[in-house]
């Protein structure tokens, strides 16, 4: 498939706005304008330094996706870890394929409610969801930014699990907020 820089060439091109538009819905405010041009270029220069495992014929779209996504999901960390305190990051949210969230079976109203329903708990419980499901801090990295013992974080953690599991099949969210 990739044989040549002018294949190379050929691809980023083609690609380019599509990256582009991963990096930028996942990456939201939080990203520069450099950040999103090193994510898209790391992506290319990922691609072609895996160029002999790729298969021949194969649709080269959603390897370039995933690439692109686990190139700003560690950019997005990076920035979380170097600020030093745990932020919400909705966009992350709508791209993040890990847990229960898988962007093409959860439509943008069950986004809504997530988020409505993470955002209705209290400071600690809801830092600790977002650090450890968007960001994926370790809960040791919870309890020491958070300031608060590792067993408190657990706990907190499989409550607001419990918590929001109810909140979503009950659909209580939108009568809080309504």
């Amino acid at each position: 498939m990739l044989k040549t820089q002018n294949d190379l060439s050929l691809l980023i091109d083609k690609y380019t706005p599509y990256i582009v538009k991963i990096v930028s819905a996942m990456g939201g405010h939080y990203l520069s304008k450099e950040d999103i041009e090193e994510i898209v270029s790391d992506t290319f220069f990922a691609i072609w330094q895996n160029r002999r495992k790729l298969i021949t014929g194969e649709d080269i779209k959603p390897y370039m996706a995933q690439i692109a996504r686990n190139k700003t999901k560690n950019q997005l960390r990076k920035l979380a870890k170097a600020s030093g305190k745990i932020t919400e990051n909705v966009d992350v949210l709508k791209e993040s394929d890990h847990v229960v969230i898988v962007d093409k079976i959860i439509t943008e109203q069950v986004i809504e409610e997530i988020q409505n329903a993470v955002n209705s708990f209290d400071t600690p419980e809801k830092e600790i969801l977002y650090g450890y499901y968007f960001y994926e801090f370790k809960l040791s990295e919870i309890a020491n930014r958070l300031n608060i013992p590792l067993s408190t974080v657990k706990s907190k953690l499989y409550r607001s699990r419990k918590k929001l599991q109810q909140l979503l099949m009950e659909g209580e969210v939108y009568e809080e907020h309504n």
